[in-house]
């Protein structure tokens, strides 16, 4: 071997058995080192063939929480919530039969909505706005299963991060009988002075669900953590709620699909 003929040759005849040692010593860890990584990918492989793949889709209804030192906007009747979509492909990892972790890709889409009325001046004012941020979300829930005959009731609870990716701010004003309506994308970043939204969001999942044969009906409330205001003026605090109602199909279980292949 080239690397042993370099040892040789760097060291003293008289330590050329301590080199032929090293030599020994290095191609016989090489070796352990390659089949620990290839047992490790077989055991990925059991394990990722033993999840189940969902496709889900269904309806969002959100808002968001907007708070600063002075006063808790939320509150007040003009704000609303806003109905949104999700939909995306989820995969079930089986750790018990009553206990998995779940996790997936999700497109939703969050928000919230002003309709405010004042007068001033004379003139009759109405602002109907709608803010529509757009996100790619990953959820990570641990998933408890209880049986009751042929359905299985779920509870789940996790964190998520959602990323933003799009979204749109649509505002219509009226003064009087004049209508003025502008549309613009969402500027996502920290920019205090140009941007709206921060792109990150991460909070805790919780969801409730019926599952019978491959389908899934769930209630999911997402409870956002993270201030996703891009401005920071006078302590402006803004954080987003999603209630999500979805049905789930299961594309695949791979787990079963081994076990008939075995079969067979």
């Amino acid at each position: 071997m080239e690397s042993e003929t370099i040892i040789n040759r760097a060291l003293p005849k008289s330590q050329k058995s301590r080199a032929d040692f090293l030599t020994n010593y290095l191609s016989i860890m090489y070796s352990i080192i390659r089949l620990f990584i290839v047992v490790n990918l077989v055991t990925l492989s059991q394990q990722i063939l033993a999840q189940s793949l969902r496709l889900k889709g269904g309806l969002n209804i959100s808002e968001m929480r907007q708070e600063d030192n002075e006063e808790y906007y939320s509150a007040s009747s003009s704000y609303k919530s806003l109905m949104g979509f999700n939909f995306g492909a989820t995969a079930e990892f089986p750790i018990k039969p009553w206990f998995s972790i779940e996790s997936g890709l999700l497109l939703s889409s969050k928000g919230f909505k002003i309709d405010y009325h004042f007068d001033l001046l004379g003139d009759s004012i109405d602002l109907d706005a709608k803010l529509n941020p757009i996100y790619l979300e990953i959820p990570v829930e641990a998933i408890f299963r209880r049986q009751f005959k042929h359905v299985n009731l779920i509870a789940g609870l996790g964190p998520f991060l959602a990323i933003g990716i799009d979204g749109q701010i649509k505002s219509v004003l009226k003064v009087n009988d004049e209508i003025d309506t502008v549309s613009d994308k969402i500027r996502w970043g920290s920019d205090e002075a140009n941007d709206q939204f921060r792109r990150l969001d991460l909070g805790l999942v919780f969801r409730l669900g019926l599952e019978v044969e491959a389908f899934q009906l769930n209630c999911s409330y997402d409870f956002g953590l993270a201030n996703v205001s891009s401005s920071r003026e006078n302590d402006l605090r803004v954080n987003s709620r999603t209630l999500s109602l979805s049905i789930a199909y299961k594309l695949a279980d791979f787990d079963k699909i081994r076990a008939k292949n075995l079969v067979e």
